[in-house]
């Protein structure tokens, strides 16, 4: 596995071995997902829980994430950041364009593969969610598409479980590439995996190849490195939380150590 490749698990066999795999994810359709499920998409009640698990199943097969894995995909992170009412209120001003990245009016996505058919799937809403999906390569510079799309028109970058995902000079390159793309006053938020230790810690498996998890400095030293390389200027905050704050289940997360914590982040340009 190349953890300065874009598609860090594109060989990796979706085996139900993976420490990240939870069979029985019954608990992931609570109450107000099977009420979505079945208003929204129109699934007919006995047939709500085959559809999950079913779609859960092809999403395995084209990467197996974690996120997938733990039936993460219903658990809306965004709602539990400290900016989310400031987020809110500027996409409820019809003005803001969000820029989910690593996939209402007024939002696009960006991922390196194609997720979203089975998003449109598990929802049934193809003809109804109002999405401009984009198929690209955060780590290279944005194509002519992305620009044209994208430049300067995005106010806020959602980006959960994204960056921990590479090495640091890969990290730094990705978040070059986010840059790009934003413009002064933008905003970057999300959550991804951090470390209660100061420092990076490092993969122990993969010697000092991959900077698996961040503490608050060394995430704040990406971005000040990716300013200098591309002439801009961030403020960045965040905080360290518990897994439970996002759905997360006591053990479900024991193969990332004990140290582990999810990193609460918001970047925001400032020149």
């Amino acid at each position: 596995m190349g953890f300065g490749d874009s598609d860090v698990l594109k060989n990796e066999r979706p085996s139900k071995d993976l420490a990240w795999w939870v069979p029985n994810i019954d608990h992931r359709i609570t109450p107000k997902i099977r009420e979505i499920l079945e208003t929204y998409g129109g699934i007919p009640p006995d047939e709500v829980v085959a559809h999950v698990y079913n779609i859960r199943e092809k999403a395995w097969n084209i990467r197996p994430w974690p996120c997938t894995g733990m039936g993460q995909f219903f658990s809306s992170s965004l709602p539990q950041h400290t900016s989310y009412a400031s987020v809110l209120s500027l996409l409820r001003s019809g003005a803001a364009h969000f820029l989910d990245l690593g996939c209402y009016s007024n939002l696009h996505g960006l991922d390196l593969v194609n997720h979203w058919d089975l998003g449109y799937d598990l929802y049934r809403d193809r003809q109804t969610f109002n999405v401009e999906y984009i198929e690209a390569d955060l780590l290279a510079p944005p194509s002519s598409q992305m620009r044209a799309v994208l430049q300067g028109k995005i106010d806020i970058f959602g980006a959960t479980h994204l960056l921990h995902n590479w090495d640091w000079g890969t990290q730094v390159r990705a978040v070059s590439n986010i840059v790009a793309l934003s413009k002064v006053g933008s905003l970057v938020v999300g959550f991804q995996v951090g470390t209660r230790n100061e420092g990076v810690k490092w993969d122990v498996d993969n010697g000092k190849e991959k900077p698996a998890f961040h503490s608050l400095g060394t995430f704040e030293r990406v971005w000040e490195e990716a300013g200098r390389a591309t002439g801009t200027k961030w403020s960045v905050e965040g905080r360290l939380r518990e897994w439970g704050m996002l759905g997360y289940r006591e053990g479900e997360t024991a193969y990332l150590g004990e140290d582990s914590q999810i990193l609460e982040f918001a970047a925001r340009r400032v020149g």
